[in-house]
């Protein structure tokens, strides 16, 4: 667990404290671009569940090419990767991973953290562009 309270600390999310559900949210801006960044911590499979959730709302209609790199994403946990979806009664898109807390060191885990940050921000840019 030590590792990824350093690693958040590296975010700057000093606050990290887990909730009587064994969750942390906490709200950040990236470039400006408020996100939602969501903890499960599973404490008997080491396991951390992350999502960070953009802002901006899925469009009613999104074209083809929005929809194919939405679908391509859904499915890269796969292959090992991030994934992304949107959850029930939402319609804002998460971006999603799980990760072990002890079989990742601190470094590991932040570069984890990072890269599904880095993808939400990448779909709320997406999200709020104009359409064409």
């Amino acid at each position: 667990m030590q590792a990824l309270i350093h690693a958040l600390h590296a975010l700057g999310m000093d606050e990290f404290r887990l909730d009587e559900t064994q969750s942390y949210h906490c709200i950040f801006a990236v470039s400006g671009e408020e996100l939602m960044l969501t903890l499960n911590v599973e404490e008997q499979s080491h396991t951390v569940f992350l999502s960070v959730t953009t802002s901006a709302s899925m469009k009613h209609e999104c074209d083809k090419a929005f929809f194919m790199a939405f679908s391509r994403q859904a499915m890269e946990p796969f292959r090992g990767g991030v994934g992304v979806g949107v959850f029930p009664e939402s319609e804002e898109i998460s971006v999603y991973n799980a990760f072990s807390y002890i079989e990742n060191d601190s470094d590991e885990i932040l570069a984890l953290i990072s890269n599904v940050v880095e993808k939400a921000y990448e779909w709320q840019m997406r999200l709020i562009e104009p359409a064409s």
